[in-house]
């Protein structure tokens, strides 16, 4: 499952990137203005991308609100894609392994609730039948 998750989020993170390579700084400065987000603000984090770019792909991949728009600023900083891929799928791996466990383990969670919940209905509606 997380092998899975983590292809589909690195298919989309390529297709933001390519976008992102080819729309270029002009837009994100377009863009930043009508954010109110000034170019040497996107200046400042584009200096800030070229020196950590693979390990804010990595990261950003596992951060709510970041991981759909890391691809943006690794496209406009024209990241080596090989790298590019590499960071957001193992990024994206690892979130999917934490979704997946997530998941597996509330799964169980709320087996043993809903055990416990529906004896507690059979003893209820028992209890009114005799009454």
């Amino acid at each position: 499952m997380a092998a899975v998750g983590a292809l589909g989020s690195t298919a989309g993170g390529i297709i933001i990137y390519f976008i992102s390579l080819k729309a270029g700084k002009p837009a994100a400065v377009r863009f930043g203005k009508r954010l109110r987000i000034s170019e040497s603000s996107i200046e400042k984090a584009e200096t800030w991308f070229e020196r950590n770019g693979e390990a804010a792909v990595f990261l950003g991949r596992m951060a709510q609100g970041v991981r759909e728009l890391i691809s943006i600023p690794a496209g406009i900083g024209k990241m080596n894609l090989p790298k590019f891929i590499m960071f957001t799928f193992l990024g994206s791996f690892v979130w999917s392994i934490a979704l997946t466990l997530l998941g597996y383990f509330a799964g169980q969670a709320w087996e043993q609730y809903s055990k416990q919940l529906s004896s507690v209905f059979s003893l209820t509606s028992i209890q009114q039948g005799a009454v």
